[in-house]
């Protein structure tokens, strides 16, 4: 802003300097003819270097041309003090207009003190110089001032402007305290604002980590709720067999009773012995192969509950291990008429953590089972698996209603949900996120449409790592 003003001030200077040289050059040259001479050159010479000034300043060079003025001011009061007189031309008049002239275009104040002492010293060396007939006064007219009252005069004007000038320095002290202290009360305000805003950002970290713990019991409480249907279907699929052992067990307890009766009295046939051991040998049978299918169950899920709490990495087939994932989850998939198909290759081995595929595959299945089918039909859900290079790409896709457009950005932020009136908690495929790029070390990408279904694509590392393990 003092830039601007500086450069208005130069500008105004200039086009009135001008002014005042070109009218009386005009006027000899076009009135009075018998005065043109070398006066008319001087007056070109001048308009010349004000114009070269104002295309200076026009480019932005207004410190230069500030100084020029001021510079060209002194220069033009030194020529009319020697040349009209010495100290006793009224040029010296003069003086107050140089000295107004530097503190117009002069920002600093050290600068204009300069100038206006070299005025002072300037007009005291010209004294001097005629009183010591260094100088020949030119005598020009007469004279109605002492040289001496003169320089006085001009020195008393010199110090006048000086007090005006350390009036205004005064009177700007006095606002740059002003404004110091106004931002002194600032810097306080902010600091108040800055200690009340470091007060939130605790009280906001504190509620964040209140955030957090509780949604790991969330995500914990999800973990359990994968396993608590795991263990419903493993226990709904070990009823039958158990069921039918039992009724084996029970039909070869009486058969043998029978056969401890007809003991007794003597009265065993063949017939009815060859019976006895057809009986026997079927109900024996039925005993040991549904008690093998019981012990594969509870194998399976201990090794299933193993792999949900303690997350150990072991090398598994894939195809197989998602069957059994399947296998408990019969029961919800039944009530439904879900079907699940598993095109994996059998040659496929992971070495990795088979509890954390668990928990992706059970949340994939019962998010299909809560989201995509509302309407009760019957879905159908497939996984499909196949090698690329060090890596197994792993899809799971439903033929449910699929995911709006406006929320598949959203989907693996935790607590989003669009089902939260039907138990959903919005953590499944938050969960389901952080167990893939975390702890397997892999990639998810997912697709949908309304009405089209959910695709999710898994690429994970066969052998997992170190680096990866560690994430």
């Amino acid at each position: 802003m003092e830039h601007h003003r500086t450069a208005l001030n130069a500008y105004y200077i200039l086009s009135g300097t001008f002014l005042v040289i070109l009218l009386p050059a005009v006027y000899a040259f076009l009135w009075q003819p018998r005065f043109v001479g070398g006066g008319v050159s001087s007056f070109i010479a001048l308009e010349c270097v004000i114009i070269v000034l104002f295309v200076m300043l026009k480019r932005g060079y207004t410190w230069l041309v500030c100084q020029a003025i001021v510079i060209i001011a002194l220069l033009c009061f030194l020529v009319a003090l020697l040349v009209n007189g010495g100290i006793r031309t009224i040029a010296l008049l003069a003086t107050p207009l140089v000295l107004l002239c530097a503190n117009l275009l002069l920002e600093r104040r050290t600068t204009t003190y300069l100038y206006s002492i070299s005025v002072v010293l300037v007009i005291i060396g010209v004294y001097w110089a005629e009183r010591l007939q260094f100088l020949t006064p030119v005598q020009s007219g007469p004279v109605t001032l002492h040289p001496f009252a003169l320089v006085l005069l001009m020195v008393g004007l010199t110090i006048f402007y000086l007090s005006l000038a350390f009036v205004q320095v005064t009177y700007s002290t006095a606002q740059v305290q002003e404004q110091s202290a106004s931002l002194l009360r600032t810097v306080e305000k902010l600091q108040k604002i800055r200690h009340s805003l470091e007060q939130r950002t605790e009280e906001l970290s504190t509620t964040n980590a209140h955030l957090v713990a509780t949604q790991r019991q969330l995500a914990e409480a999800e973990k359990l709720a994968a396993l608590g249907n795991l263990v419903a279907g493993i226990a709904h699929e070990i009823n039958t067999p158990l069921g039918v052992g039992i009724t084996a067990a029970t039909t070869l307890q009486a058969i043998t009773d029978e056969l401890q009766e007809h003991y007794g009295s003597r009265a065993i046939r063949r017939t009815y012995f060859e019976a006895f051991l057809a009986d026997a040998v079927a109900a024996n049978h039925l005993l040991v192969n549904n008690l093998l299918r019981v012990d594969q169950l509870v194998q399976s899920f201990k090794q299933l509950s193993v792999d949900h709490f303690t997350l150990e990495r072991r090398r598994f087939q894939l195809k197989a291990y998602l069957e059994e994932i399947v296998r408990g989850l019969e029961p919800r998939l039944r009530s439904g008429a879900h079907s699940v198909e598993i095109l994996v290759d059998e040659s496929i081995y992971l070495d990795s953590y088979p509890g954390a595929l668990a928990q992706i595959a059970t949340n994939f299945i019962l998010n299909s089972i809560l989201h995509g089918y509302p309407s009760g039909k019957p879905g159908r859900l497939r996984f499909i698996a196949g090698l690329y290079e060090e890596y197994v790409r792993l899809i799971y896709a439903d033929d449910g209603i699929g995911i709006c457009k406006e929320h598949l950005d959203k989907i693996y932020e935790p607590f989003f949900t669009t089902a939260r009136d039907r138990g959903g908690t919005g953590l499944g495929l938050h969960i389901v996120y952080n167990l893939v790029t975390q702890k397997l070390g892999g990639t998810i990408r997912h697709d949908s449409d309304i009405n089209a279904g959910v695709i999710f694509s898994l690429e994970l590392p066969l052998y997992l790592e170190e680096r990866e393990e560690s994430a």
